[in-house]
């Protein structure tokens, strides 16, 4: 029986801050398996290619590919159809891939799951972050009132899934745009699931004003998924939710104006809000 083959797909764009740091911790994964690492350098205008391809005589499994157009769903279409692994691991330029990450990815395959999500870990990226976030999140998301999901920076799948539903709808701006992928994966019948031991030490968003920004791309995604999906079964917040959300924002936007905790916390429920809002105008489909 021919062995299975493994490929790490990373979209990347300016991050020649961090792909040095992405990339040692994929040459130090503790994992005897061999696995190749597509670089789908989308665009850069920074020296993000050239850090990458300095890996190439360290780690034999390393390419650096053009990957365009811009966005990130393209990249990792152009990624994957480059690699020739069996199981495709995706993950971001700017986080952390723990020694165990592929491990822990493989033990979900061996759970007989088509997609697998991984742990995002927060405290060793974002000191900036207070100790309350610095948790450890191991399940799968399910707060978007239809099927489960997990984060781009930290998913697998089986090669054939990403065959058979064609790859990431590059028509998806930033926000949403691996769910779009998952629920149709799902709804076509493969399994999703949650892989606890695959950690990836994830890099938040370092000041309010780039996580509200951040938040408002969900907002919009929202949106998004709803018009795709209301006839599915995906469901609206209730009057009630909306109501109380707003209401949450009104009574805490003084403390938006102060740093820290509550800041943040403004900045990620008014980004989900305001985005929603533009996105429901736009695409003249209430969901807020």
């Amino acid at each position: 029986m021919r062995e299975t083959t493994w490929s790490v797909v990373i979209p990347c764009r300016n991050a020649e801050a961090t792909i040095d740091r992405q990339l040692r911790a994929l040459y130090n994964q503790d994992f005897s398996l061999p696995f190749e690492v597509i670089v789908a350098d989308n665009g850069s205008t920074d020296r993000s290619g050239e850090i990458a391809r300095g890996w190439c005589g360290r780690m034999p499994g390393l390419r650096v590919v053009e990957a365009l157009p811009p966005g990130a769903n393209a990249a990792r279409n152009i990624g994957a159809r480059t690699a020739s692994g069996d199981l495709l691991a995706f993950c971001d330029a700017d986080d952390e891939a723990d020694p165990g990450w592929l491990l822990g990815l493989s033990q979900g395959f061996e759970s007989g799951y088509d997609l697998v999500g991984g742990s995002l870990e927060w405290a060793r990226l974002n000191p900036h972050m207070p100790a309350s976030r610095h948790r450890l999140q191991a399940e799968l998301s399910d707060n978007l009132g239809f099927l489960p999901w997990a984060q781009s920076a930290n998913l697998a799948m089986r090669r054939s899934v990403f065959d058979q539903l064609g790859g990431f709808d590059e028509s998806y701006s930033p926000g949403c745009d691996e769910v779009d992928f998952e629920w149709r994966a799902q709804l076509a019948g493969f399994r999703l699931g949650a892989a606890p031991g695959a950690v990836m030490h994830y890099a938040a968003r370092q000041n309010a004003r780039a996580t509200f920004r951040q938040f408002v791309s969900y907002g919009r995604g929202h949106v998004r998924l709803y018009l795709q999906f209301a006839s599915e079964g995906m469901t609206a917040p209730s009057p009630r939710a909306v109501m109380g959300r707003w209401w949450w924002l009104l009574k805490h936007a003084p403390l938006s104006m102060v740093p820290g905790e509550s800041r943040e916390a403004f900045a990620r429920r008014g980004g989900i809000a305001v985005g929603r809002v533009l996105a429901s105008a736009r695409l003249r489909t209430l969901y807020l």
